[in-house]
């Protein structure tokens, strides 16, 4: 059995930490465009990233399977949750139609992937449409420049036209299936990219003074910047990072990696405390953002979550 390579636990552990951080200030009302996240504009193409680095070859029939357990299973019940938390907003706010309590979260799968009340959640299903995507190309013998070609190009239309933003996951999947195939390509060839790591980071660091650019995924829309240039980057940085967690395992003087093991379940529960908490404040009567609400979401989740990630039990996620 080849041991665990905790390296990318770590990476994994800082990019869910900085997604939660983006997501409380982002949820609530915070400036969210500041150095944190311009340090990190490519926290989620690492996710999809790193999913590309474990793909094998399998049959279309065992990835669904497979899927279904890792992906869509948490999926389901997390956004019924999500959507139970919703239902809850509504009841809070005094809006009684039935038409938000029963159509809605059916309407907003069809639109953006997500139920309101867990909304990062699109990632799983985006995820599990890419593998199912990728698995395919594979088995038909699509050479992986072409995937790298066809996605790259349709997630930039997406963004260039209108931008494309119903379906969302349109241009997410597309987009995310490009550094997808990117992680399982680089996967092989570390040797060879770790010869050429001293230039890779130099090339970064030039990007961020020279050229920085940022994309929100899951609207696939450029926030500033270029949209060729950020997926560039990303892939340099995503490696910069990894190599240097690798390199260097002494980084994570904080246990970033035991957050990375149990990522799943950071990532899933993160935005129903979020949620509730600004249902809580809603209630109480509070209209507009405030301090209190920050505060009480913020250590809330520095309880609940690592308390979560040692009692949440398998029969949710099937590893």
């Amino acid at each position: 059995m080849s041991q665990r390579d905790t390296s990318l636990d770590s990476v994994g552990g800082l990019m869910i930490l900085h997604m939660i951080s983006f997501h409380l200030r982002g949820y609530l009302g915070y400036e969210v465009l500041d150095l944190e996240n311009f340090l990190f504009f490519f926290f989620m193409p690492w996710f999809f990233f790193k999913a590309g680095m474990f793909w094998k070859m399998d049959s279309i029939k065992n990835v669904v399977v497979k899927g279904y357990c890792r992906l869509l299973k948490p999926f389901i019940i997390f956004s019924i949750i999500g959507h139970l938390c919703f239902c809850i907003r509504l009841f809070v706010e005094r809006d009684y139609n039935w038409v938000h309590y029963v159509l809605s979260p059916f309407k907003a799968l069809l639109r953006y992937g997500c139920v309101a009340g867990n909304e990062p959640l699109w990632f799983l299903l985006s995820l599990f449409v890419i593998r199912v995507l990728y698995t395919l190309c594979a088995n038909y013998k699509i050479h992986f420049v072409i995937v790298l070609f066809v996605t790259a190009l349709v997630g930039f239309l997406c963004n260039l036209y209108a931008p494309i933003t119903e379906p969302r996951y349109l241009g997410n999947v597309s987009t995310g299936l490009f550094f997808f195939t990117m992680g399982n390509w680089l996967s092989n060839r570390t040797l060879e990219v770790d010869g050429k790591i001293q230039f890779i980071i130099a090339i970064t660091l030039i990007l961020y003074i020279v050229y920085p650019s940022a994309v929100d995924l899951f609207y696939n829309k450029v926030l500033y910047g270029n949209y060729f240039i950020w997926m560039i980057h990303s892939v340099l940085c995503i490696i910069t990072i990894n190599y240097l967690f690798r390199r260097y395992p002494m980084i994570d003087v904080v246990g970033l990696k035991y957050v990375g093991r149990d990522s799943m379940i950071y990532f899933v529960i993160h935005r129903l405390i979020i949620y509730s908490v600004q249902s809580f404040f809603i209630y109480l009567g509070y209209g507009e953002i405030n301090i209190p609400e920050f505060w009480t979401a913020l250590i809330l989740s520095i309880i609940i979550l690592p308390v979560a990630a040692k009692y949440i039990k398998v029969y949710i996620f099937i590893h």
